[in-house]
Order: C-alpha cells, then structure tokens, then sequence
C-alpha cells in the first residue's frame, strides 16, 4: 500500500475565523456540482484512505470553569466544575472537536442515511458530545442521563429546528434532513449547556478526539476537496488526489 505525508500550516486572521453567531451556516457540505448522472453508492469502490491529526500551533487558551451553581443537582454530580469545551487541545497539541469531511469529489454518487442512530447524551448537566457529527437524514437519539430535567433547542438554517422538554431519563429522536455546519443546540433551562451538530451529505467524515487524529476510509481514487471546520477557528480546506489502494497522511495545523 502506498503511503504519503502531506504537512499543512494555515495561517489566518481573527475575523475569518470568527464563529457564525446566527447558529452555522451549510459551511460548504451542502454547495455541490450536479452530476450528469448519478448512482448508488458501492462500497466495494473505495480502496484509499485519508487520515491524518489536526493540530493548534500557538498559544493555547485556557478552559474557563462552567459554574453550575444555580442547579444543586449539577454542581454536586462531580468533585471538580467543568470546563469549557470550545477549545480542547491534547498532549501532543491535536486539536479536538474538529469536523473533517470530504466536500467535493464524490459528485455522481447517491448515498443513502445511515440507519444507526447517533446519539447526543446530556449527562452530567453537559450535552455528550460537545460536537456530534450526522448524515443529513440520520436519526438522532438524544437522552437525558441526569436525574433533572433539561430542554434541547436545536437551531438550524436549513432543516426544521426543535425545542423539546427532556425528563429525567426521558429518550427523543430527531432528524436534520439537510447539510448544515454548525447546527447550535441548548438547554434553555441551564444556560451553560452547548453542543454543534455538523449535518453532512455523504458518510465520509469524523470529528476528532483529543488527540486530533481521523481517518476517511474506502474512498475511490480521485481527486477531493477535504474541509476542515473548529466552532473557534472557522473553516478551511485542502486538495488531495487519491491512488488506487493510497494513504494519504495529512497533517493539518490551525494557527
């Protein structure tokens, strides 16, 4: 199998990188060329892989504690506060919680919603995970692990938004039909509460943990337009040209 590293180093000023306040836009996953014809998608096409770590060069901010103090329930579930998820950076200075995904190069083909449900938790008065990635269409489990109530408040541009009280325990499901990056979510009751959904057109993306690293799997070989999106440090993208049975190793850096 072939192998080849890719190193990048964005460099990009404050105002690009500035979050989108009116709840996301389709960051690009949802502007895509119309092919003349079309297929279902077969697996047995994709024999190269994209993977790589993503990483934050610079200074590191500091998590803020979240104060939970207004409900006794959420404060006392935990030895310590919280901290802020916004920018989480591990040991090595992966960055985590960024959405990687293929946004141009897979036109012609006609994907259908995955039949897993993803699931977005509230568990110890946070949502889990702070950035859930779904396919447009892909049902989303959401449930309440705290022993107190909480709403969830969806707000998307291009899909019906919702607003849902969530008992103790209590389980719903719902759908986001369309692509949209950075779909906001909040707990009206709880105001601290966050999460971003990153509703995608096709099943190849990840989001990344702390260590910052994803792989694409399976992908034919072409060419392909990779987008990179941080709810802090915006959107960016890069070109690659797969090879039959190529890895392509990125190793991507927001500055």
């Amino acid at each position: 199998m072939k192998e080849k590293w890719t190193v990048l180093c964005l460099l990009f000023c404050a105002v690009s990188c500035a979050p989108d306040d009116e709840g996301g836009d389709d960051g690009g996953v949802g502007r895509v060329e119309v092919a003349d014809q079309t297929r279902p998608w077969d697996p047995s096409a994709g024999t190269a892989t994209i993977k790589g770590q993503v990483l934050l060069s610079g200074e590191v901010p500091a998590r803020r504690p979240i104060v939970m103090d207004s409900e006794p329930q959420c404060s006392g579930a935990r030895s310590g506060p919280p901290l802020d998820e916004s920018v989480i950076v591990g040991d090595g200075r992966g960055l985590a919680n960024v959405v990687v995904w293929v946004g141009s190069g897979l036109e012609g083909w006609i994907f259908e919603s995955q039949s897993e449900h993803a699931l977005l938790e509230q568990k110890g008065c946070v949502f889990m995970p702070h950035v859930l990635g779904v396919q447009a269409g892909q049902k989303i489990q959401i449930r309440n692990r705290d022993p107190v109530s909480h709403n969830v408040r969806a707000i998307p541009k291009f899909s019906d938004g919702f607003n849902i009280a969530q008992p103790a325990g209590g389980t719903s499901t719902r759908v986001l039909n369309h692509a949209e990056m950075g779909v906001r979510v909040r707990c009206d009751m709880h105001k601290w509460m966050g999460a971003t959904i990153a509703v995608l057109r096709n099943p190849f993306f990840r989001v990344t943990g702390e260590d910052g690293t994803f792989e694409l799997p399976k992908l034919p070989p072409g060419e392909y337009g990779i987008e990179f999106w941080h709810e802090v440090y915006g959107k960016r993208s890069l070109r690659v040209t797969l090879a039959e049975g190529q890895t392509e190793v990125i190793e991507f850096t927001f500055e």
